[in-house]
């Protein structure tokens, strides 16, 4: 009886010990690096991404205006959700006849649509943007930076003009959507969306325009998301470093955090408002990509770690530096002014040499209030009797936001409302009533 009942107890035990063992062969994760194909550390996506989104080409390819050019008067949009409205409706057209050749001069005509861009586009982003009858071969490489859209006399087509940026070249495309033609006539005759613009520098080959009446705009105060700020700078590091568990931080001068691996460096501000990082071993590797390639590839690596945590839209191009920038908007207006607005990426043959970003995201709107800026007849007058601006140097001007720390020990940021003019490449805000000092 007596070893009846240890044998039980025996194989209760074993039983018990099987069952463990089962469990822990089933759970266990071994203790070492995975890797991926290119022999770089495995970070599961989860600890890279960004609180962002992805996007495509056609959503950060936005044009600053869309402008309607009537019996020698030039009307835009009065809300900006209006002109992405109509632009993203183009994107469903059809062009028909498609070709290029040389250029015969912009086109004539007292009703026509313009469409400006920020920056010169290569010719193929046109796929990205329409949808074409037939499968268009050879597609030349040269840039355009506007698009024109006239009425053939019948009313029963528009055709599309793509002036490139030298003065040279040029593509042209039918519309043939009688629904596509109506909506343009709409809003050609009736303007209930639509106010009036003047122009600066009306003589030059690309005149400025800008909104004739005082203009409206929100002063926006606005909380920044701090666990997301927090969280920033560690996703970044699994996302931009080949193997993060060798980086190293240490603090510079004004508290300025900086993370290395001994090759690649990251330096994150006080507040960790922004981030910039280099790849300095990659400086000697300098080989050109064609714009439609720096577009793609800086959109491809931001999608890696849905680094799109606001509304960007592509600001500029620069292929001598390969340098590509995209411009944070908020509530449709652009933020120009700040030093934390901004993404911008550098490559070296096709390799990421420098990367800076903003990495704060907004939460609440914590106040708004409605304030009245000058008239663009005012902001014309004052820019032709100043002397503090050499007026041959501004490319552009547009109505956008100042990015203020209002109170950053709290996370507050206001974004003012002012005028802004392009100047030497870099956006300035114009005060009409400051002193007058001379801008190198």
């Amino acid at each position: 009886m007596k070893i009846e009942v240890i044998k039980t107890y025996v194989l209760f035990i074993l039983v018990g010990l099987s069952i463990i063992l089962t469990y822990n062969i089933w759970t266990y994760q071994p203790n070492f690096e995975l890797y991926d194909d290119k022999g770089e550390t495995y970070v599961p996506e989860v600890d890279f991404y960004l609180d962002g989104k992805t996007v495509t080409v056609n959503d950060v390819v936005i044009p600053t205006n869309i402008l309607f050019h009537d019996e020698g008067k030039h009307y835009g949009f009065r809300q900006s959700v209006d002109e992405i409205r109509l632009f993203k409706d183009m994107q469903t057209w059809v062009l028909y006849n498609f070709s290029a050749g040389e250029f015969t001069g912009l086109p004539k005509g007292n009703r026509q649509v313009e469409i400006r861009f920020p920056t010169p586009l290569p010719l193929e982003t046109m796929s990205d943007f329409f949808n074409f009858n037939e499968k268009v071969r050879n597609i030349p490489t040269w840039s355009f930076e506007r698009i024109f859209i006239t009425f053939e006399k019948d009313q029963s087509s528009m055709r599309l003009h793509f002036p490139s940026i030298d003065g040279k070249q040029q593509a042209v495309a039918t519309i043939q959507q009688p629904e596509k033609i109506t909506l343009l006539q709409k809003y050609m005759n009736k303007k209930g969306n639509l106010q009036e613009y003047i122009t600066f520098q009306e003589n030059s080959v690309r005149p400025i325009y800008l909104l004739k009446d005082p203009v409206q705009k929100a002063r926006r105060s606005l909380s920044v998301d701090v666990e997301e700020l927090n969280r920033a700078p560690s996703k970044l590091i699994n996302a931009l470093f080949s193997d993060p568990s060798v980086v190293t931080r240490n603090f510079s001068k004004g508290n300025i955090a900086n993370y290395t691996d001994g090759r690649r460096q990251m330096q994150v501000g006080q507040h960790r408002m922004s981030m910039e990082f280099t790849n300095p071993s990659q400086v000697d590797m300098k080989d050109s990509m064609k714009p439609i390639e720096l577009i793609d590839k800086s959109i491809e690596n931001i999608n890696e770690h849905k680094g799109w945590t606001e509304e960007f839209h592509l600001e500029s191009l620069d292929m001598s530096e390969q340098k590509v920038k995209f411009l944070m908007y908020n509530n449709g207006v652009p933020i120009l002014g700040g030093n934390d607005s901004q993404i911008i990426q550098e490559w070296y043959k096709q390799i990421l040499f420098k990367y800076k970003r903003p990495l704060f995201q907004i939460s609440d709107k914590i106040d708004e209030e409605m304030i009245e800026l000058e008239s663009g007849l005012s902001v014309v007058n004052y820019l032709n009797n100043q002397s503090k601006y050499d007026l041959d140097y501004i490319t552009d001007i547009r109505v956008g936001y100042d990015l203020v720390y209002r109170d950053i020990s709290s996370y507050i940021i206001l974004l003012e409302p002012s005028w802004f003019i392009n100047y030497k490449d870099s956006w300035v805000k114009i005060d009409m009533n400051e002193e007058e000092k001379e801008v190198n």
